[in-house]
């Protein structure tokens, strides 16, 4: 092997092995150095043994066989039969054999089976001595396939299945899928231990995968129909119950993933059995193979079928065509990869080490320093329960069929083998693999013949064509507590304006939390975003959109995981400018308002009184008769909900008689004032007589207003009660609990609508925007994705909007606070910033 960049891959068919017992330092040691290698006997130039691509390693505890993947060209050698396939026999089970020896072996498939599929997902099941091919490419007539000639264009709609629970007397299975279960290419195939023999799990994976039309790449009609088919296979994912022998379809819920392939994947269960978390990792979106593959990481919790990204990363680190292996229960090695193409390094080097329980990558292995599975407190925020179990988010939103939900109420009762943990060693593995007694735990040399084949993989080239680039190293989260922002922020104007209260120069930004308002049918959106993450069950959500209108096609806004340009920002007189307007645009409104019942005398009318202070407002309580009925309008000067409805809200005044006294309040400049009325948002209106609340109105519709006043204008109008958002509801204490261990997942934790990637509204982009300028690591949650989290939190932290930013288990604020306390203090969060 060569420590560099650049290689055609395994050209000479060789099986790696990696020594779990050896342990190693991404940043210094001689990664590649840590494989050993086992021949196949005649490497390329062999009609029994030849080298694939994209096939899969079967394997129980005692032997493997390598199954599928395209077959490179040779002219020394005719191939082999489409009926045989190579294992290994590492150590006898069953029936005693004389003179048996560990050695490779070659099987013949049963009648109506064929090697000839590529591409697909594999899984092994050691515990039920079974292996799953599901789906993948396939020839014309199920014929030979090839590496260079495109030859495998067809989507197999087949499950190949293979029972080696006797040794030497495999029996080879062709399932057909069923009609309502969608066949792809490079999906993870993924074996859970619930039921009588487990289940399976189909995520993900793409139709047309660019892999297999490398030459010329996918046509315009290939990547649209990929991006229409392809995107439902992460939400949408397929469960095969393997003892009922029957496929479900489960929609699933939270952060879901976009389209990926060709990504890997683990599973780990919590210590009590109550949730069974997939992790996955890697991959790219199969439209091409010069897309930046992903460097992120998603949970996929069951039974609840709930997405979580359990860390973002960056798209220099990112791979795919990797494998992942599971050494002990809270670490995976990611090997090998490739980023882009092999001419590109792998950032980090070909083994990246990625601890489950903490949700990041860790620069060392030992195999003396591991721990139990722990489920990451994110992951529990959402399903429930604790690290050490104790879910109580037991079944998705809604059951496709309540068949599968009696499958997962049955426990899984049969032994599964562990191997951990390994004696450490510091030598490095020999190349040729001794053969070794079978015993009770595996020994120095085994670890596991986890490279799988590199012929059938991608970590051929990645093993052969890697740089010792270091992996940017995080810094670790100090302890040490940040000065808070919030000084100088009044508490219930949560959307964050301005420090000085006074909007600044070219910044028209609306504020993000005065968005959830009553009627804002007059609002349209400037900048569609992408739909991908939505309310639960429904469409994508616009809090300030008109539901009643048809939606704007999204797109997506460009993240550090595309390259896709900024849609042209419009000023106020359509040209475009640098600063970005609020994400609405306020339509003015003709405000030809009847006129009201009662007498007028239009040479005496009323007008809307400002407010500047305590001693103000005091003053003028004591000038009004018990009869006056006070309309109370809470604002924020640098909103344009908040300028639209002054203006209107002063016209409206003119229409009425002194008899009604109006007065606008700055909600940031009072916030007693406003704390008292039970203000939480703006524009807010409160009607009030002889210090008695009539009705509140929260919103920006002048309608509603003008309706109110005719209601309460009378000098005999009775009080109703106040509107019930003037007083935050109680939350129950299992989501006071569940929210306290959210805002604590992380050390900086971003709660937005949206993703990262595709943010749901303007503020969260931007907020995003600046904390990927700065290189502040954090995760985040969309709370699009559960309502219990969008409506508890505005409660739990006094703050009505989002995006919200919290430290340490301490909020920040919103976009215009992050952004005033970084304007102000450059060394702001440097403490949870990622070195470049």
């Amino acid at each position: 092997m060569e420590d560099r960049c650049g290689g055609s891959g395994n050209d000479n068919g060789l099986l790696y092995s990696l020594n779990l017992a050896t342990s190693f330092d991404i940043t210094t040691s001689n990664l590649t150095g840590l494989f050993g290698n086992l021949s196949k006997a005649g490497g390329i130039a062999n009609n029994i043994a030849p080298t694939y691509r994209d096939g899969v390693m079967f394997a129980n505890d005692n032997e493997f066989y390598l199954y599928g993947g395209l077959l490179r060209l040779t002219d020394s050698q005719d191939p082999p039969s489409g009926n045989t396939v190579l294992g290994y026999e590492r150590y006898q089970y069953g029936p005693d054999r004389e003179s048996w020896q560990p050695g490779f072996i070659i099987d013949n498939l049963d009648s109506g089976v064929t090697r000839y599929v590529t591409n697909g997902a594999g899984v092994s099941a050691p515990s039920e001595n079974l292996g799953f091919y599901f789906s993948g490419m396939r020839g014309k007539d199920w014929g030979p396939i090839y590496v260079d000639d495109e030859s495998a264009n067809v989507t197999s709609d087949r499950m190949i299945k293979v029972d080696m629970s006797t040794m030497r007397e495999n029996k080879w299975s062709n399932l057909s899928l069923p009609a309502y279960v969608p066949a792809r290419a490079n999906a993870e195939l993924v074996w859970i231990p619930v039921a009588e023999s487990g289940v399976l799990v189909a995520i993900g994976g793409v139709i047309n995968p660019a892999t297999i039309f490398s030459s010329d790449g996918l046509t315009s009609a290939q990547q649209n129909a990929s991006m229409t088919a392809s995107p439902g296979f992460m939400e949408t994912v397929s469960v095969y119950d393997v003892s009922g022998d029957k496929w479900y379809l489960q929609n699933t819920t939270g952060d879901i993933p976009p389209q990926l392939t060709q990504f890997c994947s683990v599973y780990a269960s919590a210590p009590d059995g109550s949730s069974h978390n997939i992790y996955i990792y890697g991959g790219y979106d199969g439209l091409s193979t010069q897309n930046t593959p992903s460097d992120d990481v998603y949970v996929l919790s069951l039974p609840s079928f709930s997405w979580i990204k359990l860390y973002s990363g960056n798209s220099t680190h990112g791979r795919s065509g990797h494998r992942c292996v599971k050494p002990y229960p809270d670490q995976i090695l990611v090997l090998g990869g490739v980023h882009l193409d092999p001419t590109h390094c792998l950032d980090g080097g070909v083994i990246q080490v990625f601890n489950l329980n903490t949700g990041r990558f860790q620069n060392t292995y030992s195999p003396k320093v591991w721990s139990e599975y722990k489920v990451p407190d994110l992951v529990a925020a959402i399903i429930g329960g604790d690290s050490k179990g104790g879910a109580t988010k037991v079944s998705p939103t809604s059951w496709t069929n309540s068949s599968l939900a009696d499958v997962f109420k049955t426990k899984y009762t049969k032994t599964i083998s562990s191997w951990y943990p390994y004696n450490s060693t510091t030598s490095i593995l020999p190349t040729n693999l001794p053969l070794p007694v079978k015993g009770s735990s595996f020994l120095s040399w085994a670890g596991a013949i986890i490279g799988v084949i590199l012929g059938l993989s991608l970590i051929a080239a990645a093993v052969i064509c890697w740089c010792l680039r270091r992996r940017r190293k995080l810094h670790e989260s100090q302890s040490t507590s940040e000065q808070s922002a919030r000084s100088w922020i009044l508490r219930w104007m949560h959307t964050g304006g301005s420090t000085t209260g006074v909007s600044k120069a070219g910044d028209t930004t609306a504020s993000t939390g005065y968005s959830a308002f009553t009627n804002v049918s007059n609002i349209t959106p400037v900048t569609a975003v992408s739909p991908r993450s939505v309310e639960a069950g429904g469409v994508p959500v616009y809090e300030m959109l008109d539901h009643s209108t048809a939606l704007p096609i999204p797109v997506e806004l460009p993240t550090p995981y595309n390259n896709n340009p900024l849609p042209s920002p419009v000023s106020s007189s359509g040209v475009s400018g640098t600063d970005y307007l609020s994400p609405v645009t306020v339509i003015s409104l003709d405000l030809h308002l009847q006129t009201p019942l009662h007498t007028r005398d239009l040479g005496a009318m009323s007008t809307l009184t400002e407010i500047t202070s305590k001693a103000d407002f005091s003053s003028h309580l004591p000038t009004l008769s018990p009869s006056t009925l006070l309309v109370l309008y809470f604002y924020t000067p640098w909103t344009a909900f908040s300028t639209q409805m002054s203006a209107d809200l002063s016209a409206l005044a003119s229409q009425y008689p002194p008899t009604i006294s109006f007065v606008s309040i700055n909600g940031k400049e009072l916030p007693d004032t406003a704390k008292e009325y039970g203000v939480s948002a703006a524009p807010w209106v409160v009607c009030l007589r002889s210090g008695q609340v009539l009705e509140s109105i929260r919103g920006s519709d002048p309608t509603e207003v003008r309706n109110a006043l005719d209601r309460h204008a009378g000098a005999n109008a009775t009080a109703v009660p106040a509107a019930p958002a003037a007083t935050p509801k109680q939350l129950d204490e299992a989501l006071v609990a569940r929210l306290s261990k959210l805002v604590n997942a992380a050390p900086v934790m971003l709660f937005m609508k949206g993703t990262p990637k595709s943010p749901q509204c303007r503020f969260s982009r931007r907020l995003v925007g600046i904390l990927r300028e700065h290189n502040i690591e954090y995760d985040f949650f969309n709370v699009l994705a559960d309502e219990d989290v969008r409506q508890g939190l505005k409660e739990f932290a006094d703050w009505p909007t989002f995006p919200q930013l919290w430290v340490n288990g301490e909020l920040v604020g919103g976009l215009d606070i992050v952004r005033e306390a970084f304007s102000a203090n450059p060394s702001f969060m440097r403490q949870y910033s990622v070195s470049k």
